[in-house]
């Protein structure tokens, strides 16, 4: 709920939250956004599905993860950004605005 009023105070609408799977896969192939957050671990599965979705349809996104980026992203992944957890909301609006150019 932090994070969802940070963006907004940014300016920003959100499209979701999506706390499982399959809800973000839904959202990352019909809706339309400018850019996304995503957690690495969704519901207790990998958002790798969600994450080629984003690729495929030029969206760029930024991963968060409690997990060591190193070596928890896949080869194809591994040059996205990471914020690393714990965060504070304003960590997610810096990398949410240098994705989009602000």
């Amino acid at each position: 709920m932090m994070i969802e009023n940070a963006i907004v105070d940014s300016g920003w609408s959100v499209v979701g939250p999506a706390a499982q799977l399959a809800e973000a896969k839904e959202l990352a192939a019909v809706e339309s956004f400018d850019a996304a957050l995503l957690d690495v671990n969704l519901g207790g599965e990998m958002s790798w599905e969600v994450a080629a979705i984003l690729a495929d349809r030029n969206i760029p996104f930024v991963f968060t993860t409690g997990y060591d980026a190193a070596t928890a992203l896949p080869q194809q992944f591994a040059d996205r950004p990471v914020v690393g957890k714990p965060f504070a909301p304003e960590q997610i609006v810096a990398a949410l605005g240098e994705l989009l150019g602000y």
